[in-house]
């Protein structure tokens, strides 16, 4: 009798096991969706950051390296020499734009001041104003930077000039590699460095006016 049940019992477990390794039956169709979860809580707002410096729109600084290659040929330099008398030297130059220089800032109150590296490879800091002349190393011509300015930008020029022998080709003449710095002003701020005396031709006593970087 023992031996029967034990029978029965394996005849059913293997009735069971072939059932279930049997094909699959057609996929049942799609649950409900479930319930969106519960929103998780905002997360702590950063640390700010650091203040911007204030800005001046009526302030414009613009420093920039000007090549050989990128000095034009020709135009004129006028350089008064006597009332109402003035002289032109034939120029390279170079124009350089400046949004800020509408025909209301020329008109008005606005102030352009240009300074230039003669050595940006020794002084980084040294800049000195234009117009700016010196002689060549065995005096016999001056070499002169200067500009003018006009609605929407400003020309530098380059020029020889007192040569007391013939000068170089300036058409072919290497111009060395420069920084230019170029400031333009305009609004209540020229009005406090006049009432300040600034000297103008100073860019220390400007840049320390205006808290410019170097």
């Amino acid at each position: 009798m023992k031996k029967q049940i034990c029978n029965l019992v394996f005849i059913l477990a293997m009735a069971t096991f072939a059932a279930s390794c049997g094909k699959d039956g057609a996929v049942g169709p799609q649950g409900d969706k479930g319930e969106q979860g519960v929103k998780g809580t905002t997360g702590d707002t950063g640390v700010a950051g650091p203040k911007g410096a204030t800005g001046n729109a009526n302030v414009k600084i613009d420093t920039f390296t000007v090549k050989n290659e990128a000095w034009l040929y020709n135009s004129t330099y006028y350089v008064a020499t006597a009332p109402n008398t003035s002289s032109g030297y034939f120029s390279r130059y170079y124009d350089r734009a400046n949004t800020l220089l509408t025909q209301s800032f020329l008109n008005d109150n606005g102030i352009v001041m240009v300074y230039y590296q003669s050595t940006p490879g020794f002084y980084k800091d040294q800049w000195l104003p234009l117009p700016y002349s010196f002689y060549n190393g065995i005096g016999k011509y001056a070499l002169n930077f200067a500009y003018q300015t006009d609605v929407g930008k400003v020309r530098l020029h380059f020029f020889f000039s007192n040569a007391a022998t013939t000068s170089p080709q300036l058409n072919t003449y290497n111009i060395p590699t420069l920084r230019f710095k170029v400031v333009a002003l305009t609004g209540t701020i020229v009005t406090g460095m006049k009432k300040s005396n600034i000297n103008l031709n100073s860019y220390t006593d400007v840049s320390n006016y205006l808290n410019l970087k170097q």
